[in-house]
């Protein structure tokens, strides 16, 4: 009887906690959703909670794509379909890993996941193989750009040259091995496959003069004994691919893959990814058709494209912008707009049927177009822009100068410092970040001057077709960088060695002639284009605004986005 009675009441105290606990985990569950939901839009929750596999999100400027990526990691490792130690969140920049890691830190997943670039993880794979095998590990170039000046200095072609080509040429030299090496054509076949691209070739070198530096690189490197970060990617997906018990320990460790900027990839980055997953479809893929700009460096954003477009996929959108003002939003997408934004390769509709951003921040003021006399006279009226906006309540680190190229931004950071106005990374200090189009990505200020908006620069003289499209997402890009004030400015003076002229003038650059601006005078300016009100109404008609309505934009609603 006292062994039947011990039984019945054991029983009893065991169903008591399975219903004790599944109300405790219930109750938990239930805050953590609470957590993980709070703030977020109708297409950002859909974004995290989506329970199908694989899910590609198209997410445009603004859309708090790395937020919604961190939560829809957390959510599932809360919902249990995910493990920590079994997740790999992959980006594009060592920068965006750590931004990364910091979000899912803050969320409660500091421990177990896996974040990082191809190169780094590749690199950390590659590692433990040759530990396993007790193999000595490759040394890794770690700095490819003072291998490469060698190269070229040792070659001749650049003696006799300006200061500044031995740079350039070996700048140039580094992109077009990285592109090769993004689509596996060694230096035998570069010059072959350099021709019959569609991107823009070398510009100071000859493809057939790049074959023969490219083979004298990788004469030096086997030498050395030293491989190079795009060696990585072709390695370790070589090993995936040859190596049966490698592959499987690599996926039995990462059965969960997450996918940041997926614009961004090149072949060899795909041919990895796929090779990781081995047939499985638990990956997110998370990228921008519209602020696809590595194209020149080996990108190929088609991919992203065809992985949408494929049947098992699951297409989400994030097409809210809360970081830009209706008004700066406005001229960022009639820039845009002037592009096809479509491929005739397989996932082309997944290019055209991109749906537009929609800004739901306040709305701000009326971006200006401003010409100056020259470069100089630009540069000094930069520096005042800066001034003013510090002026106005601004801090020097909410402000930023972007321009095309690096060669732009000497005057301008000249006429900074004779204003006295820090440059961030220079004589300490948090100061105005003064970078190029494509370093800006990832980034937001409040304040955004574009420099230098000629024509035969923005876009580079030469650009047609695919190229063309590129430089159009280039400056999408820098001006969605832009949270609260967006200023272009360009300089009228044909004497440039840059830039192209008619009967003396140069030209704007045709992406911003035209923009619903509003114009800004200054003494050193000098007048063009349409008139104030014309601008206005212009820019009116593109948000929707009757004309005798003042402007404002979108509401912002009640939520404002991770």
């Amino acid at each position: 009887m006292h062994a039947l009675r011990s039984g019945v009441n054991d029983t009893l105290r065991s169903g008591m906690n399975d219903t004790l606990l599944a109300g405790v985990n219930d109750t938990l569950l239930a805050g953590v959703n609470d957590t993980l939901l709070a703030g977020l839009s109708v297409e950002q929750r859909t974004a995290v909670t989506c329970p199908q596999s694989p899910v590609c999100i198209l997410a445009g400027a603004g859309s708090g794509k790395t937020g919604v990526l961190s939560r829809r990691i957390a959510w599932r490792v809360a919902h249990g379909t995910a493990e920590p130690g079994h997740t790999l969140a992959l980006t594009f920049t060592s920068r965006a890993a750590t931004e990364l890691a910091d979000r899912l830190k803050g969320l409660g997943m500091g421990a177990g996941v896996t974040t990082g670039t191809f190169h780094s993880v590749a690199l950390a794979q590659l590692r433990r193989r040759w530990a396993d095998a007790s193999r000595r590990p490759a040394a890794v170039l770690k700095n490819r750009p003072a291998f490469l000046r060698c190269v070229v200095e040792e070659s001749g072609v650049a003696a006799g040259a300006s200061p500044g080509y031995l740079e350039d040429a070996s700048a140039e030299l580094s992109a077009e091995i990285s592109w090769a090496k993004a689509r596996s054509v060694d230096s035998t076949a570069y010059a072959a496959a350099a021709k019959t691209d569609v991107r823009r070739g070398p510009l100071l070198l000859t493809t057939e003069l790049v074959a023969e530096l490219f083979e004298s690189y990788e004469r030096r490197k086997r030498k050395r004994g030293v491989v190079d970060f795009d060696d990585l990617v072709e390695m370790c997906a070589d090993a995936m691919e040859g190596d049966p018990l490698f592959a499987g320990a690599q996926r039995w460790r990462f059965r969960h893959l997450f996918v940041d900027e997926a614009q961004d990839l090149n072949p060899a980055q795909w041919r990895l990814l796929d090779a990781w997953l081995g047939g499985r479809d638990d990956v997110c893929v998370v990228g921008d058709l519209r602020q696809a700009i590595y194209g020149w460096n080996g990108a190929a954003p088609d991919q992203l494209a065809q992985f949408a477009a494929r049947p098992t996929t699951t297409l989400l959108h994030l097409n809210d912008n809360w970081r830009c003002t209706p008004q700066v939003l406005a001229c960022a997408t009639a820039a845009l707009d002037g592009g096809t934004m479509q491929s005739d390769d397989e996932g082309g509709a997944a290019w055209s049927s991109h749906p537009p951003s929609t800004a739901r921040a306040e709305p701000g003021p009326i971006p200006t177009l401003t010409c100056y006399a020259d470069e100089r006279a630009e540069a000094r009226g930069v520096a005042g822009l800066l001034t003013d906006a510090v002026g106005r309540g601004h801090q020097p680190g909410d402000c930023a100068v972007l321009a095309r190229t690096n060669a732009q931004l000497v005057p301008v950071r000249e006429a900074l410092a004779e204003a006295g106005i820090a440059v961030a990374g220079e004589a300490g200090g948090r100061g105005v970040d003064v970078l190029t189009f494509h370093r800006s990505k990832g980034l937001e200020w409040a304040v955004v001057v574009l420099v230098g908006m000629v024509d035969g620069v923005v876009p580079l003289a030469g650009s047609e077709g695919p190229v063309l499209e590129e430089e159009r997402r280039l400056v999408y890009v820098a001006m969605t960088r832009a949270a609260r004030e967006l200023h272009c400015t360009w300089f009228g003076d044909s004497g440039l060695v840059q830039g192209r002229s008619v009967q003396g003038r140069t030209l704007p650059s045709p992406f911003v002639a035209h923009l619903p601006t509003g114009e800004r005078r200054t003494d050193q300016s000098v007048a063009y284009g349409r008139s104030g009100r014309q601008q206005v109404q212009s820019l009116r008609r593109l948000l929707g605004v009757p004309s005798s309505s003042t402007l404002t934009g979108p509401s912002a609603g009640a939520t404002t986005g991770p």
